[in-house]
């Protein structure tokens, strides 16, 4: 499911997996577009810039029109306008402004749907519309960072992202593929690939060696992408099964780099410690399926 929430400065973007072990967040500021523009009504007032539109849509079914455009080689522009009626106090302003936005469509349905337009420009100036109707976000509480137990912090480079993937690609779309993580004071394991220290940005392991296990689809979407944008990840973790929270790392010489902050946080299991594997000599390859028993299985990170 995936939950946008628009105000005049900002837009916020987050989903969840269907069994609600995972979420991530994407907050863009409105400097990142070419154009963003929040509609207000004629009573506009400067104190209520800070008002959200909060809505939500299947996320697999925007992804889709959104593959679907991006292979296009004629594809010139794309964006998206967000329509909600009762976003605006003055029904005859609304109308108007959705008059220019759907010609096509009657008043009744114009002053009932909260929906989403998103707009590709083609070659030849051919444009393609396509109308998504938007859902109550209903109750929705998003997972907290814990403020009492101290958290443990790893920064790896984009190199050592690129190997992590190389080994971890072949599982990756498993729809049961989970991943082990074992911190060593000398060194950080995902099931037999090995991070030495010297390979890390930054590493705080705890005292003694901390084993956790987690499904790797999302872990792996999020490798993919500090890979596509050539940027160092930081992930975050506990000592106890707390969620795993991967963040991209803007590049200190260009603040710019990252012209948005986005934020994974993935639901953590225990299992008991694997055989010691040797960095070296032992190659890449997934052990036996983890324990995901009721002992072992990884928490929600948030309810509804």
């Amino acid at each position: 499911m995936h939950h946008g929430n628009l105000s005049v400065r900002q837009m916020l973007l987050s989903a969840t997996n269907s069994s609600r072990s995972a979420y991530c967040s994407v907050t863009i500021r409105r400097e990142c577009f070419a154009k963003y523009t929040v509609v207000e009504d004629e009573s506009y007032e400067p104190e209520r810039s800070e008002r959200w539109l909060r809505t939500r849509l299947k996320a697999k079914l925007l992804l889709g029109y959104l593959r679907v455009h991006r292979k296009s080689k004629t594809l010139c522009t794309a964006g998206f306008s967000i329509i909600n009626p009762s976003f605006l106090n003055n029904a005859k302003a609304g109308a108007q402004w959705m008059s220019d936005e759907d010609e096509d469509e009657d008043e009744d349905e114009k002053n009932r749907e909260c929906r989403l337009l998103l707009k590709f420009t083609c070659d030849k100036n051919v444009r393609k519309v396509t109308r998504l109707v938007l859902e109550e976000p209903g109750i929705f509480e998003a997972p907290r960072h814990d403020t009492i137990d101290p958290p443990r912090t790893i920064v790896m480079t984009a190199f050592s992202v690129q190997a992590i993937m190389g080994h971890l690609r072949h599982a990756s779309t498993a729809a049961d593929g989970q991943v082990t993580c074992e911190f060593r004071t000398e060194a950080m394991f995902l099931e037999a690939v090995g991070l030495p220290v010297a390979d890390l940005l930054e590493y705080n392991p705890p005292p003694s060696t901390f084993v956790m296990s987690f499904h790797i689809r999302e872990f792996a979407a999020f490798i993919e992408l500090a890979l596509a944008v050539q940027l160092p990840i930081k992930i975050t973790y506990y000592n106890t099964s707390k969620p795993l929270i991967m963040t991209l790392v803007p590049d200190v010489k260009d603040p710019n780099s990252l012209p948005f902050a986005i934020e994974c946080w993935i639901a953590t299991g225990n299992r008991p410690a694997p055989p010691k594997p040797s960095i070296l000599k032992r190659p890449a390859a997934f052990g036996a399926p983890l324990d995901f028993s009721e002992s072992h299985r990884s928490r929600k990170l948030f309810r509804s």
